[in-house]
């Protein structure tokens, strides 16, 4: 993700959020987002192979530009307060599992959008396709990052009992994430800032 500001990372935020809020609203969304250092981010040995090979052609610096697409209401009501042993017998499953695909797909149609915009690499959410072909953990984690991480590295929030991220702002958020050729200090600090004042959210 290049920077066409000058360089300068405040206008590159203000951008970026621009960019971001329009794409959430054409799915009827709001959303936060963060940025972080690629390098602070802790992975695991495999993740980090992966997420090397995936942001090569970017250079450096590297950031990671953390994106949290919020949650309805009545999806958010319909999460699980337990994982019930029979999933078909827990009558909010099928809507937390519907909830779950469609925002996955909207964070992918989303990330896609904001790197064809600004030049970066999108990381699609986890469960697009591929993962029940795994066949053992190792296989998984060589294949994917942690989302989670990366958004709380960026300061979205912290991870709840039911695995999501949550938010000061407007509680859990389902995190997708987007690698940038960026300057991580000034525009995460951008970020926070553009954040804090918004009034929609």
């Amino acid at each position: 993700m290049r920077d066409g500001s000058g360089g300068e990372g405040v206008s590159w935020a203000v951008e970026v959020e621009d960019t971001y809020r329009t794409l959430c609203a054409e799915f009827g969304r709001q959303g936060v987002w963060g940025c972080s250092n690629v390098a602070d981010v802790r992975l695991l040995p495999e993740q980090e192979g992966y997420l090397r090979r995936l942001l090569a052609p970017l250079g450096l610096p590297l950031t990671a530009v953390s994106l949290g697409l919020l949650y309805h209401e009545r999806e958010v009501q319909a999460i699980p307060q337990r994982w019930a042993a029979d999933a078909s017998e827990d009558e909010t499953w099928e809507e937390y599992a519907r909830a779950y695909t469609t925002v996955n797909s909207q964070l992918n149609s989303i990330a896609g959008g904001l790197a064809r915009r600004f030049g970066g690499i999108a990381e699609p959410a986890t469960v697009s396709g591929w993962t029940g072909s795994v066949r053992h953990v190792s296989e998984y984690y060589s294949r994917c990052i942690s989302h989670r991480a990366f958004a709380q590295a960026a300061g979205l929030g912290w991870r709840g009992r039911h695995g999501l991220i949550v938010t000061p702002e407007v509680g859990p958020v389902r995190p997708g994430l987007l690698g940038a050729s960026q300057s991580a200090d000034e525009s995460g600090l951008a970020a926070r800032a553009l954040r804090q004042n918004r009034s929609d959210i």
